[in-house]
């Protein structure tokens, strides 16, 4: 008996270290980042099932459990309500449920000069502002939302991921957010001698205060002056960010196309410095990015 006693203390000695090794185990803060991904503008493809799963695909290889929140923009393009109805199984609805179990913010709302950040651009109260500054201030708006949801949390994510709704990734992201450089902005490429895109911004923590004054501030002198800045935007905004700020930037050779709603896209943009040297395995044969872009374009393949 006193040997069976023994062994009961034993087991449940072991059992108690376990649970204590288990509870300590739980109290450690999460080895991987904690990334807020900001879906910002018109829908546009997104209702597209090829379009939201291959975003999906391409940021959980990125990062582990990103949160999503969504800042559209009720946009009236006739091409993409044709899509809707040559493809009545595309639906926002259901495309925004596919983010369902990580999603925390769904936003329609405009930006607005009332907001914290916006109210400070000399660009408010102005009646002739630069005609993308609205869809600029939706990242604002977008980063306003995530800030509140962090304030409501007691958190900060350690990365912030800018992307447009309508983008298609033709394979997943060759890095983590772990290993990259917390003290830099990683942007995506754009077409041959214009290698700085505003299709998709990574922005680490500590760079993400001087990110948003600089989308709300690089477009203040145009305003004042009352005149159109220079075409496209990103012309005026990343030079900002590094003369104003001294943000250190990098380009990451991302593989993507903004799919528009006709079942064309801006396959074009993949031969740039950044991605040309790049290969796809296609078929048993290596080809260019841009060539696998226009033969899904092709073959109708590319809305799904």
């Amino acid at each position: 008996m006193k040997i069976r006693v023994l062994n009961h203390k034993w087991i449940l000695g072991v059992i108690l270290g376990f649970i204590s090794i288990a509870a300590l185990l739980l109290s450690l803060p999460s080895s991987h980042s904690r990334v807020a991904v900001l879906v910002i503008g018109g829908p546009r493809s997104f209702s597209a099932p090829s379009i939201h799963k291959s975003i999906l695909a391409y940021i959980k290889s990125l990062a582990i459990d990103p949160d999503f929140f969504f800042q559209l923009a009720d946009l009236q393009d006739s091409t993409c309500d044709q899509m809707l109805i040559k493809y009545p199984h595309f639906s926002l609805h259901n495309a925004l449920s596919y983010f369902t179990y990580s999603t925390k913010v769904i936003s329609w709302d405009n930006p607005s000069c009332d907001e914290p950040n916006i109210k400070d651009s000399s660009c408010c109260g102005r009646e002739n502002n630069p005609h993308y500054w609205t869809s600029y201030m939706r990242k604002v708006s977008a980063y306003n939302n995530v800030h509140q949801y962090e304030l409501r949390n007691g958190f900060e994510y350690d990365w912030y991921i800018f992307i447009r709704p309508d983008l298609f990734f033709f394979e997943d992201s060759i890095v983590n957010l772990s290993t990259l450089n917390k003290n830099r902005i990683y942007i995506s490429s754009k077409e041959m001698g214009e290698p700085l895109g505003d299709f998709i911004y990574m922005v680490p923590n500590n760079l993400i205060k001087h990110f948003v004054s600089s989308v709300v501030h690089h477009n203040d002198q145009a305003c004042t002056e009352g005149r159109e800045p220079d075409w496209p935007p990103e012309y005026q905004f990343d030079p900002f960010i590094y003369k104003h700020h001294n943000l250190p930037h990098q380009i990451l050779p991302i593989l993507f196309t903004i799919a528009r709603c006709n079942g064309k896209a801006d396959c074009f943009r993949l031969n740039n410095e950044v991605l040309h040297k790049l290969h796809l395995l296609h078929d048993g044969k290596l080809v260019t990015p841009e060539y696998y872009c226009n033969l899904l374009v092709n073959s109708s393949l590319l809305l799904q």
